[in-house]
């Protein structure tokens, strides 16, 4: 397979630059880090964002969830939960700073009065970061939202890490992703082309199998596929996979070799009943923390989707459906506009 005139027809922006360099951008998100003075003492953590700029904090909510006795949330939607409050750190992610759904959650959390940290690449969220005072991270601003994922989810580490919280191994993950065999991915999108596709994840892996699904196999690779989780999965769709009708399958497995002996044998009896109606891959985890074992999944499910749109002769980058939308709302509802205005960020530059 020719790799070189693939990307030359269809990656006409290098988006594989952005994806390449996943583990630099891990380094270059904690050198920015280094002058963030930060200090709170939370009962609860919400992330509040959409798409690529949500995907972080669902991220932190599973990496979270076995180090800490603190309620960590995300809000993907345009308002926030009622127990949100004044004991809340509420993190506002949008890569762009513009989106609406984002600053409708920040327009909530002002009113409940939060401890609010905002972090876009500029935009309105850097307005309101200089307007009200809030604490406000800047990434890097020539990525799309999907690929800044590095960026992102080391930034809301690293705020945590600053107030005591979470104490992350940043570099046996930048190791281990160094280590990722990007041949062996070409061969298997290869394989994937033309394939319906289906990725199971253990359930404290959640948040990469929806990395699989959404930023990588839907926006970059512009193709149908779906995660679910195990064990859960295995008391309704294993069902559904044994008296599947004829459809080009292939399943994906999220495998870690920490998991525990009764989920590792779940997953086996789960891959051959999946062998009987298509092709089946092992996606193994690399390390031994669970920031390692998260970032290697995911930059394996970045590449992969990337090779697989070339093969499909998609662009990787835009995605136009979503850009459509965008504008649709802003003439049918006015919603944003009118927002703005609430917030005080109309007339700031």
């Amino acid at each position: 397979m020719d790799w070189d005139s693939l990307r030359t027809n269809h990656d006409p922006a290098d988006y594989h630059s952005a994806l390449i360099n996943f583990p630099a951008h891990v380094e270059q998100a904690l050198e920015l880090m280094k002058g963030f003075e930060f200090s709170f003492k939370p009962e609860s953590i919400i992330v509040c964002g959409m798409g690529g700029s949500a995907i972080p904090g669902f991220l932190l909510k599973d990496y979270c969830r076995h180090k800490l006795d603190l309620f960590v949330e995300v809000a993907n939607t345009y308002s926030v939960p009622e127990w949100v409050g004044k004991k809340t750190l509420a993190f506002v992610i949008s890569y762009s700073g513009n989106t609406e759904e984002a600053l409708s959650c920040l327009k909530e959390l002002m009113n409940r009065d939060s401890r609010i940290v905002l972090i876009s690449s500029g935009g309105l969220l850097e307005k309101a970061a200089r307007k009200y005072g809030f604490p406000f991270i800047k990434a890097p601003a020539e990525f799309q939202p999907r690929a800044a994922t590095p960026y992102l989810f080391t930034f809301l580490l690293e705020v945590l890490r600053k107030i005591g919280l979470l104490f992350p191994n940043y570099e046996e993950a930048v190791r281990e992703l160094r280590k990722t065999d990007l041949k062996k991915l070409r061969k298997t999108a290869e394989r994937l082309l033309g394939k319906y596709l289906y990725i199971f994840t253990p359930s404290y892996l959640e948040s990469v199998g929806r990395r699989y699904q959404s930023q990588a196999f839907n926006e970059n690779a512009k193709t149908l596929s779906k995660y679910s989780v195990l064990p859960e999965a295995n008391h309704n769709e294993l069902t559904a996979w044994g008296e599947s009708q004829e459809l080009p399958l292939a399943a994906i497995f999220l495998w870690d070799d920490d998991m525990s002996d009764v989920m590792k044998e779940r997953f086996k009896f789960t891959m051959n009943v999946c062998k009987a109606k298509g092709e089946v891959f092992n996606f193994k985890s690399r390390g031994k923390t669970l920031l390692s074992k998260m970032l290697t999944l995911i930059y394996q499910g970045d590449m992969l989707s990337y090779y697989l749109s070339l093969l499909r002769g998609k662009n990787p980058l835009p995605v136009p459906v979503v850009e459509s939308l965008k504008k649709r709302l802003a003439k049918k509802t006015g919603f944003k506009k009118k927002l703005v205005k609430s917030l005080g960020l109309d007339g700031v530059v």
